[in-house]
Formats: structure tokens, C-alpha cells, sequence
């Protein structure tokens, strides 16, 4: 979870979040998050090699119920893109 970053505001519904969060601790296993994964070195020290970066772009009351919960981790599916394709939706914002 702490190695995921959340790149795009989310909305949340409340409601759904404490569903979730109650569903959660009864035991009951949620349909894997999509998290994106880039290789890329650092835009700030291009030289020091390739860092890892995961962002999830959906998912976010499954993601908002299990930070609230205190969860180390969730359960999700990698996707690994290109770090030129991520700079077209991170723009300027991109750390790489």
C-alpha cells in the first residue's frame, strides 16, 4: 500500500467506503485493484538508476477502505507501461 501512489483526486462515497470497510473485516475477498507499474530512473537524478512506481487509477474505495483499515497491503493486479506512455497523463507532475 505505502509504495502506491494515487495520482488523480478521488471521489469518494462515503457510504461505499464503510461498506467496504465492514465487508473487509468480515473476511470477504474484493476483486484485484489495477495499479500500474513504470521503470523509469528519476527525473530529479536521471543517472542513479531505475526506480520502481506504482499508481492506481481505479479502485478507490477498495484502496480508501483498506488505508482506513490499516491494511500493509491489497490485493492487485500489475500492469507495466511504458514511462513514456505515464508522462502523457502525469504531465508536468510525472517524477520521472
Amino acid at each position: 500500500m505505502r509504495v502506491i501512489h494515487r495520482p488523480l483526486p478521488s471521489e469518494l462515497d462515503e457510504d461505499k467506503v464503510q461498506g467496504f470497510m465492514r465487508e473487509m473485516q468480515a473476511g470477504d475477498i474484493f476483486t484485484p485493484i489495477e495499479v500500474i507499474k513504470v521503470r523509469a530512473p528519476l527525473k530529479t537524478d536521471p543517472t542513479a538508476g531505475l526506480h520502481n512506481f506504482y499508481f492506481a487509477m481505479g479502485g478507490c474505495h477498495r484502496y480508501e477502505a483498506t488505508k482506513r483499515l490499516g491494511l500493509e497491503t491489497i490485493r492487485a493486479r500489475i500492469i507495466e507501461v511504458p514511462a513514456a506512455q505515464m508522462r502523457v497523463y502525469l504531465g508536468a507532475g510525472s517524477p520521472f
